[in-house]
């Protein structure tokens, strides 16, 4: 995709974060965006930044909930009856469940990181693949995965959050040939530590049936995790450059290939010279 210019776009999860600054990036490049997320007031705060940026922007804010299939199926409605047949589709949300040990991890927190960070996924692809279908080829599809679901580096204690992330991933992969195949490409997004305010936001949409989560206060990032992070914005131009140079995954930092080359080639030492030899007589 060479230029964003009229380019109808949707983005779930785009009242904060990266979703918040990808709004802001897309709408200075001239697409005709829709701005989704759980909370309509902060859909509409990246409204108003967008407008900010860039004034005259075609932008609108819309509350919708990716883990509900008839809220996601009525955005897809009011994109088409608003700009017309999306584009461009960022499956952008997602939550970051209570972090600790995944055993033991109670079945609302599973809910909670499976209903957005796969389903959310999911439920948004289903929603508008009919409108990347009817714009094909020039149709793209942008699904934020984590860095964390390509890798389990141990070093902390996420609960669900990794798992669901490798779910979204494993989901991704499987889109990128079924999808591919009809001319639609699909990216996908794998962010490393960014500065946002996730957890807490998080806390704040967990439906009450999930039970409540502990809000974290937002604080300074402590110094030690500074060097590993990036802000949202530049978090946001590397992803919308990745888009449009057409990458099929896309990250946020500089050492993401460092990081994954030494975790895989302990996995392929680990398997080497194990197994039998295929075939049967």
């Amino acid at each position: 995709m060479e230029s964003f210019e009229g380019v109808i776009a949707v983005m779930t999860g785009g009242g904060g974060g990266i979703g918040r600054s990808m709004c802001i990036e897309l709408a200075a490049r001239g697409a005709h965006l829709t701005v989704s997320d759980h909370s309509l007031e902060r859909a509409e705060e990246t409204v108003e930044a967008c407008l900010t940026e860039t004034p005259g922007a075609t932008v609108q804010a819309a509350r919708a909930d990716v883990t509900s299939t008839n809220e996601m199926r009525a955005l897809a409605v009011l994109v088409r009856e608003t700009h017309g047949t999306a584009q461009l589709v960022f499956a952008n949300a997602g939550v970051s469940p209570p972090v600790g040990n995944v055993v033991g991890r109670t079945r609302a927190d599973w809910d909670f990181a499976l209903g957005v960070n796969l389903f959310g996924a999911i439920n948004t692809v289903d929603a508008f693949v009919d409108h990347l279908r009817t714009n094909a080829p020039d149709a793209r599809l942008m699904v934020t995965a984590s860095m964390g679901g390509l890798q389990s580096t141990g070093t902390m204690s996420l609960g669900s959050y990794i798992p669901s992330k490798f779910a979204c991933i494993g989901y991704c992969l499987e889109i990128q040939r079924e999808l591919g195949a009809e001319g639609i490409d699909v990216s996908i997004l794998v962010p490393g530590l960014v500065y946002t305010a996730m957890t807490t936001n998080s806390a704040e949409v967990r439906p009450a049936h999930l039970g409540k989560q502990a809000a974290p206060k937002r604080i300074d990032m402590p110094p030690a995790l500074r060097p590993l992070a990036v802000m949202p914005a530049d978090a946001a131009r590397s992803a919308i450059d990745g888009l449009r140079a057409g990458h099929r995954l896309i990250a946020t930092h500089a050492d993401s290939a460092n990081n994954l080359r030494d975790y895989y080639a302990a996995i392929v030492e680990e398997l080497d010279g194990q197994g039998v030899e295929a075939g049967i007589d």
